[in-house]
């Protein structure tokens, strides 16, 4: 068991160090929330993978098995530790919570799962850093290109007859493109209505009729693209 040493050099346990523990517990107390948490969640990209790694679809990871998920065929490994770190990072901040524990090889692993929706943002973005805004930005259309090019993979991406593809850029005034993007917005909010009654029903009726769907919604200012 790890330890600390006394004056008489006896080994004692951690739990046994009350200073310890108030330290960590002044500083759960003292982290910041609202737009001040938000900033802290996304302003570092190792948070911001955890939290997209949770999400679409909603995922359990602990940082062992998130650890191992990321390192797999990657060349410049992450530490266990700088992971774990960032894990009880956004558990203080209040973007994930332990769902259960599991021991193994004579410690104790710990799971989490995603508590703050995506969609609960939008009031703070327009106080974001613009460095900020640009990496999320970017996090979210490299998430949306993952989640096609592994639909594609597996065969999934043609799978229905009824899947929408479309893309376009258009010329419009200013009345067209606050109702374009009211649509859109509106369509999110939709969805997000659909995915909690999806798995509400799936919780009362099992999951055998569960699939994945993907979806990415963006609309904004356009320029024009090179030939």
């Amino acid at each position: 068991m790890a330890g600390v040493r006394s004056k008489d050099d006896k080994k004692r346990s951690r739990t046994e160090a009350p200073e310890i523990r108030s330290n960590r517990a002044e500083r759960r107390e003292n982290k910041p929330t609202g737009f001040e948490a938000l900033s802290a969640a996304l302003s570092h990209p190792l948070r911001r993978r955890i939290l997209w790694g949770m999400k679409s679809p909603d995922r359990v990871y602990s940082p062992s098995e998130f650890e191992r998920a990321i390192n797999e065929d990657s060349d410049e490994p992450i530490d266990i530790k700088r992971i774990a770190y960032h894990f009880r990072e956004l558990r203080d901040l209040g973007f994930i919570e332990e769902v259960k524990t599991e021991p193994t090889r004579g410690s104790v692993e710990h799971f989490y799962k995603p508590v703050q929706e995506l969609g609960a943002w939008q009031e703070e973005w327009v106080r974001m850093p613009e460095s900020v805004k640009q990496a999320l930005a970017s996090t979210v259309l490299v998430t949306g290109v993952e989640a096609t090019g592994a639909a594609i993979d597996s065969g999934a991406f043609g799978a229905r007859d009824d899947s929408v593809l479309a893309q376009d850029t258009f010329w419009t005034d200013e009345r067209g493109a606050q109702q374009a993007l009211a649509i859109l917005g509106q369509t999110m909010e939709d969805l997000m209505q659909i995915s909690e009654e999806s798995a509400a029903r799936l919780a009362e009726n099992g999951e055998d009729d569960r699939q994945l769907l993907s979806f990415m919604i963006a609309g904004f200012e356009g320029s024009l693209r090179p030939l």
